[in-house]
């Protein structure tokens, strides 16, 4: 399972079904979070969203269909190669 940590708006975007994809930077700590030494991804099957840090942030479970590397995209990257996350079902919220 991905852990991820988000900010209240993203957080709840993926909870009210609006936003269905996340991105992290193609940087050295998400290259090992996500990729194995031979190049090819890690199998994650669901991705476990927390919001924030606090001891009881409310939580939720959301199905991966799938992990990809995007090379560029002009806007909110500034042309940097990125990993896109497409999300699927909810699985599970605690909110």
């Amino acid at each position: 399972m991905l852990n991820l940590t988000l900010k209240k708006e993203p957080f709840e975007e993926i909870k009210s079904g609006k936003k269905r994809t996340e991105y992290r930077i193609f940087k050295p700590y998400w290259i090992k979070r996500l990729m194995n030494e031979d190049g090819s991804f890690k199998k994650f099957d669901l991705v476990y969203f927390r919001n924030g840090y606090h001891k009881n942030a409310p939580t939720m479970l959301v199905e991966i269909i799938e992990i990809r590397i995007i090379k560029e995209r002009r806007s909110w990257f500034f042309s940097q190669k990125y990993f896109e996350i497409e999300l699927g079902q909810i699985v599970n919220t605690n909110t």
